[in-house]
């Protein structure tokens, strides 16, 4: 038999999680719109920390020069409570190379929506008795999607708004590309520096 309480449960946590993620989205983009620089300074503080640990590795010949970097949405983050973005510096061997020099980035002006979102998810869930917690999982896999997209449309303006800050970062001289994707899965490039002529994509 049909459980009808379940089934409208589910429908009213569906347009909760749909009306509040579009109010969140819009909240996200003003806040950007508005000039927040906490993101661009939480991402140049995480660059120079790992490009700190990169010349270690460079100076012990483990490494090329740093040619790219990664920008990697992890979708276990979602469930896990971690910073939701990894980043990668690469020699010229890119993603073939075998060496890791990886950190974790809190894209906090995004990500601290989400997790409000998600708290308050879970403690509706907790108040009733008729859906698994399992079925949280998904609807958090999907609003993780939603969330993904708002900050992939800022992170490119995030970088350009550092600009040469980047390049003045010791160890990031020379041609280095950035690119933003998911986990060694498709990935676009954001922004280049040839030589240091900066050209935001």
């Amino acid at each position: 038999m049909e459980d009808v309480i379940a089934r409208r449960f589910l429908a009213d946590m569906e347009a909760f999680a749909n009306e509040r993620s579009e109010r969140c989205a819009e909240r996200i983009r003003a806040e950007y719109a508005a000039g927040c620089t906490e993101a661009g300074e939480s991402l140049l503080t995480c660059l120079k920390d790992l490009a700190g640990r990169y010349r270690q590795l460079e100076g012990q010949a483990v490494t090329g020069a740093v040619r790219e970097i990664y920008l990697s949405f992890m979708r276990t983050s979602i469930l896990l409570d971690l910073p939701p973005y990894r980043i990668d510096f690469y020699d010229e061997r890119g993603r073939r190379s075998l060496v890791e020099c990886a950190d974790r980035w809190d894209f906090a002006l995004v990500y601290r929506h989400f997790r409000e979102l998600k708290a308050e998810l879970a403690q509706r869930f907790e108040r009733q008795t008729r859906v698994r917690g399992y079925v949280l999982d998904g609807m958090l896999y999907d609003l993780g999607d939603r969330f993904h997209q708002v900050a992939s449309e800022l992170i490119p303006g995030v970088i350009a708004g550092l600009g040469r800050r980047i390049r003045e970062i010791e160890g990031l001289g020379g041609d280095v590309r950035v690119y933003l994707g998911e986990f060694l899965d498709r990935a676009e490039v954001v922004w280049v520096d040839l030589g240091g002529a900066i050209i935001g994509v």
